[in-house]
């Protein structure tokens, strides 16, 4: 490898420890607002892979020819075992995001059902509102309806953006 070809080499790689950085602290992020501790000792021990990477560059760099390549090698194996443990982490914050998502869900579908047997218990008991209140309780149900269906949509709005970034970003 000549000189040009190692500076080409460099700056690349250089960018894409740039970009791994970034991916890194969005993730780190992301961990901290879901407090997902584990995932979040995991992200700090891929820091210190990247910064272990970064002194590879640095040294291929500045490397003679005979030892760049060995170094090169170490820089690259690096950048695996960085990519295979974030795809790791990454996995599992899927799994969180599926689980809060159901678990959401579960709790709009509860209140949902909590209405509709307000309704039929009112009904088989006969109850009578004074119509003021019946307008309230319809004026709740039609709210609530639509304040599940803007949460669901916000949230999968926010999943669809999430997603995005992690295949834009891996």
């Amino acid at each position: 490898m000549n000189d040009n070809e190692r500076d080409a080499y460099a700056r690349k790689q250089e960018q894409q420890v740039r970009e791994d950085e970034a991916r890194l602290a969005m993730a780190e992020a992301g961990a901290r607002e879901k407090d997902a501790t584990e995932q979040l000792k995991e992200l700090t021990g891929l820091k210190a892979l990247q910064t272990k990477q970064q002194d590879h560059l640095e040294r291929f760099k500045k490397a003679s020819e005979n030892v760049a390549d060995d170094i090169r090698a170490d820089f690259e194996n690096d950048r695996k075992e960085f990519a295979s443990r974030f795809d790791v982490i990454r996995a599992k914050f899927d799994q969180i995001d599926q689980v809060r998502e159901k678990q959401l869900d579960a709790q709009l579908d509860q209140f949902d059902q909590e209405i509709v047997a307000l309704d039929a218990r009112m009904q088989t008991e006969g109850m009578e509102l004074a119509e003021e209140d019946k307008k309230e309780l319809e004026r709740v149900k039609a709210t609530f309806k639509r304040a599940g269906e803007d949460l669901k949509r916000t949230w999968q709005h926010a999943r669809e953006k999430v997603e995005s970034a992690r295949h834009g970003a891996g």
